[in-house]
Order: C-alpha cells, then sequence, then structure tokens
C-alpha cells in the first residue's frame, strides 16, 4: 500500500506535545473561560493529533493526504481561538506567545509537507480558483476560468466547462457533465447521471436524484437515471428534479417546485407536482402571447412564436 513519502513520526509527536499544551493552558484559565474556550480548543487539538496519528496507520496515500489537509485546517482554526482568548485576556502574552510559535511550526511543516510532495498528490492547474477546503479528486476535468468555493466536492470523471460557479459545499459526483457558465448556488449535490448544457442556472438547496424506488437494502448503483438540463434552463431554490426527465432549454423552473414529467423548452413550471403555467423568455422574462401566437421579451426585445405548444424564438 502506498505511503505518503516523508517520515510523519515527528509531526504526530508534535500536534501530541500542543495537545498536552493546550490542556494545561486551558486549566489554568478561570472558570468564566471553559465554556466557551478551553472546551473548543481541548477538541480541536485532540482532533489534530487524532488525524496525525492516522499517518502511521495502514491505509492509503490518499486517506493520508486527507487527513494532513483536515489538520492544516484546523490548525488554523486552532490559532484563530487561541488569539480570541488572548484579546480576551485569558491567556498571558508570554504563554500565549510560545504556543502561537509551536503551532505555527506545525502550520509550516504541514504545507511544506503537503505541497512539496508531488509525486503522490494530483497537480491542479492553476487556470481556475478553488477553495483550500475544496476537495477535487483525481480525474476531474475542470475547464478554465471556473470558481470551486467552501467545502466543494468534484468527484473523479466529473465534466466541469469553463467559468462555471459551484457554491458552497456543492457536491458533483462522477459522470457528472457540466457545460460552459454553468452557474451553481450553495448545497447543491449533482449525482451520476446528472447532465447540464450550457449556461444553467441551478438555485440553492435545489436537489437531483438518481432513482425513482430508492430502497436502504436493495443495491440499485447500475440502474441510475439520468436527468438532461439542456441550454439556459434555471432551476428555483429548493425546487426538486425526479430523475429520467429532459428539461428544454430555458425552461424555468421555479422555487419549491417538484418535476416530475419532462418539459418544453422556454416552459415555465411551477408547484407540486409541477405544471406548466405559462413560458419564459431566454432573459427570464414572462411571455405573452398575442391572438397571432406572438410574443415580445420585454427585455430583450425578441421575438418568439408559439405553435402547438412548442416555442422557438424569431428574432
Amino acid at each position: 500500500m502506498d505511503k505518503l513519502p516523508f517520515e510523519t513520526t515527528s509531526l504526530w509527536t508534535e500536534a501530541f506535545q500542543i495537545n498536552l499544551e493546550v490542556v494545561r493552558l486551558g486549566d489554568a484559565m478561570p472558570g468564566s473561560a471553559q465554556t466557551w474556550f478551553v472546551v473548543p480548543f481541548k477538541q480541536t487539538a485532540f482532533r489534530i493529533s487524532s488525524l496525525l496519528s492516522v499517518l502511521h496507520a495502514e491505509v492509503s496515500a490518499v486517506r493520508q493526504q486527507q487527513a494532513l489537509e483536515e489538520a492544516r485546517q484546523l490548525v488554523f482554526q486552532l490559532l484563530s481561538e487561541l488569539l480570541m482568548a488572548r484579546q480576551l485576556y485569558f491567556l498571558e502574552e508570554g504563554a500565549f506567545e510560545a504556543l502561537q510559535q509551536r503551532i505555527g511550526n506545525l502550520e509550516s511543516r504541514l504545507v511544506n509537507d503537503y505541497l512539496s510532495k508531488g509525486e503522490l498528490y494530483h497537480q491542479l492547474p492553476e487556470d481556475f480558483y478553488y477553495h483550500h477546503t475544496a476537495r477535487i479528486d483525481q480525474g476531474a476535468l475542470i475547464g478554465k476560468g471556473t470558481k470551486i468555493w467552501h467545502y466543494s466536492h468534484v468527484m473523479s470523471d466529473a465534466s466541469l466547462g469553463e467559468a462555471c460557479s459551484l457554491g458552497q459545499n456543492t457536491f458533483v459526483a462522477s459522470g457528472v457533465q457540466l457545460g460552459n457558465r454553468v452557474k451553481i448556488q450553495n448545497n447543491v449535490s449533482l449525482y451520476e447521471g446528472v447532465i447540464c448544457e450550457d449556461d444553467v442556472f441551478l438555485g440553492p438547496s435545489m436537489v437531483f436524484t438518481n432513482v425513482k424506488n430508492p430502497r436502504s437494502a436493495v443495491v440499485r448503483k447500475g440502474q441510475y437515471s439520468s436527468t438532461y438540463l439542456e441550454r439556459g434552463v434555471s432551476i428555483g431554490a429548493n425546487a426538486t428534479i425526479i430523475c429520467g426527465n429532459r428539461i428544454g432549454a430555458y425552461a424555468f423552473i421555479a422555487a419549491g417546485a417538484v418535476v416530475t414529467k419532462s418539459a418544453p423548452a422556454y416552459a415555465l413550471l411551477a408547484g407540486n407536482p409541477a405544471r406548466q403555467i405559462g413560458w419564459m423568455s431566454e432573459w427570464g422574462c414572462r411571455l405573452h402571447f398575442d391572438k397571432n401566437n406572438q410574443a415580445l421579451c420585454p427585455e430583450s426585445g425578441e421575438s418568439y412564436y408559439l405553435d402547438n405548444g412548442t416555442v422557438t424564438k424569431t428574432v
């Protein structure tokens, strides 16, 4: 089993000594600080040393890498907690500076070890942005100019186009395909089988599914149903798209809607179950068709024509 290409015993030893020092300083703080500061101090310090103990276990290099990254993030948190305690005079200056230096040295070693061993860590290109808390698995394809924000996870074999935006706590499973300029708001999970063309908008906490009849005791990993969103589709906050459906270009799904069947291009859907209640332009404006089945977008001035339940843009 591959292991990390550097010696880790001293890392864990240093973290353990910091843990003991935090406990000692915490016990010396006044009772008023115990609940708000000492307990978080101890929990964070203990978690760091526990994570680094994983480096000695018979686990994969990927798991060790994850432990290092989480420990590095917790070091920043521990420093912030100690600084706040110092500002509120719960820590003496000398004790704080000594512990701060020790934690800073550990953080520096974690960063150096984490960044300098490229033979085991997949190297991400520099033409897109990702927050340090984001997790991007090896084999994921990320387009130029894409931004991936806090605590998001992009799995291997996922494909993201150019200039996409993944909000906080976004999950993108293997096999998911996103076009260019797809915007995903916070707390959205895209499961295997989801395909989004260019310019799709996914509102906060909207939901995809990929199994129509899930049971915990029945494995259906080979029976995932796909969901296809054509160009320019907008999905409102907290809407749910039941798998196996295709949403036509520039369709607009209202907040909270539950979509149980496919929708035509430019359709406006709302409700539970979702029903079509009108038509929307490519600019997101309601279309009102006249007796000649023509409508103008009030924002863009573009013209649309309705023929037997199908809308096309004429200008």
